[in-house]
């Protein structure tokens, strides 16, 4: 169904940080860059359960939209910012743009023997 909500995800972002930000001043006196790394996990798990929400933003919301975010942003082709090295697509085996693997596609279980090219042609290494 798509993205339901009457936020736009600018807004969320905002929203959101603004509500992490709050959960951690009042329990830890710190921002959540500040925090230790399981402090941190902690409030993104709290984030994930919606255990932490104002009535602007539901934490469960804001997560959700900042794990899709991320994993876009993991996985996309580097002209669109992320995954400048290709590291992503070489971790799962993705050829990327190319033009010539249906071979390997009718081999399943083997490795694709070259590394992944981006729409702009940029290379692993």
């Amino acid at each position: 169904m798509g993205y339901q909500s009457h936020l736009v995800p600018r807004d969320t972002y905002r929203l959101g940080i603004a509500l992490a930000d709050q959960h951690c001043q009042q329990q830890y006196q710190k921002d959540f860059y500040q925090l230790e790394t399981a402090q941190q996990e902690d409030v993104l798990r709290a984030l994930e359960a919606d255990k932490l929400r104002n009535d602007a933003i539901h934490g469960k919301q804001f997560f959700e939209q900042l794990l899709e975010n991320a994993k876009e942003g993991y996985l996309a082709d580097p002209i669109h910012g992320g995954n400048q090295s290709l590291a992503s697509w070489k971790m799962i085996g993705f050829p990327g743009a190319r033009a010539d693997y249906l071979d390997t596609v009718q081999q399943p279980n083997k490795p694709y023997p070259f590394g992944p090219v981006s729409i702009s042609s940029k290379r692993s290494v």
